[in-house]
């Protein structure tokens, strides 16, 4: 049970050294190097951004968890469990910034999704339609750790008894205090992470399919080179959101296979960790290149002809000449 990685813990802040330098360039490129054309896009961009980066914070610094999977049990060994905060409010901050990042990756795509589609269409910007399904992912993802945070057991020494009884491989140290248990069974775990994965899953489909099929028609609300425009943006986004996704797929079918089966490898536990922390940080790299602003600005530094602000600056001068 112990045999997980070495000096788990370092491991874990010193990925922040990598994820931290990564994560504010982005920002930086994102507020000062975005084209005109990308207007309020920009904005959606850093919204993602933001949310990437409070997602490695806190997974990396502030929480540092360690899952014990398949029990629904944990170490925690971040900065908040160091200045005591507890692990209920711990459990939700963590849940809350990982469906907030998921949910700013579905609000850019649909904000491409709604200049793709024509003006008329019922998910165009501003729509009813459109502002009731984000009321309902809002009101969804909200409740994820709902469920477990407020069933959870109250007396920690009875319920890991119980569990103990359940399980061949409880280790000496599962009743260490600060060894947090969540549940007892996976339900109030797994099923509300299902439930939020099936509608991600299903919300971001559509939006891909439909703007596709927009796209691809002969006879479009758009001209061609708006056209052309709006399917460069939405192959970017697409690509910047999917292939993160594809990078984490390994982690969360560990941890459902863990949680199903019972099966328990505390390396593979450790692992799953790491990698879903560092998707992040894999997302940056892959959409940096991706638009033209950011890549020429992230040459320039290679090239060592750094001039931060000269974007800024350039456009001062060209508004006060006109």
């Amino acid at each position: 049970m112990q045999d997980g990685i070495p000096k788990y813990v370092i491991v874990l802040h010193c990925c922040t050294s990598i994820s931290v330098p990564i994560n504010l360039l982005a920002i930086f490129c994102i507020f000062t190097q975005s084209s005109i054309s990308m207007k309020k896009y920009k904005w959606y961009l850093l919204n993602v951004q933001i949310w990437i980066f409070l997602t490695d914070l806190i997974l990396f610094v502030l929480i540092a968890p360690r899952f014990y999977f398949p029990l629904i049990a944990g170490t925690m060994h971040g900065f908040f469990f160091h200045v005591g905060v507890p692990y209920e409010v711990q459990t939700i901050i963590g849940f809350g910034t990982g469906v907030g990042m998921l949910s700013a990756c579905i609000q850019a795509i649909q904000y491409r999704h709604s200049q793709i589609v024509p003006p008329n269409s019922m998910l165009a910007r501003n729509s009813k339609m459109r502002t009731t399904l984000n009321g309902v992912r809002y009101f969804l993802f909200c409740q994820v750790s709902v469920p477990a945070v407020l069933t959870e057991p109250v007396n920690q020494f009875e319920a890991k008894l119980r569990v103990a009884g359940k399980y061949p491989f409880i280790p000496d140290f599962f009743f260490d205090p600060t060894v947090y248990l969540l549940q007892e069974s996976p339900f109030f775990v797994f099923v509300p992470g299902s439930l939020v994965l099936s509608y991600v899953f299903l919300e971001l489909s559509f939006y891909i399919l439909q703007s596709f099929c927009q796209l691809s028609k002969r006879v479009s609300h758009m001209s061609e080179r708006t056209k052309k425009l709006q399917r460069k943006y939405f192959v970017c986004i697409c690509v910047q959101v999917l292939v993160p996704c594809f990078f984490c797929m390994f982690p969360i079918g560990f941890l459902c296979f863990a949680i199903v089966s019972g099966y328990h490898v505390q390396f593979w536990n450790d692992m799953a960790v790491l990698m879903f922390g560092l998707h992040g940080t894999f997302a940056t790299l892959v959409m940096l290149p991706l638009y033209q602003p950011y890549r020429k600005f992230c040459k320039s530094l290679i090239c060592c002809e750094f001039r931060p602000f000269s974007k800024i600056h350039s456009l001062v001068v060209v508004h006060l000449l006109s």
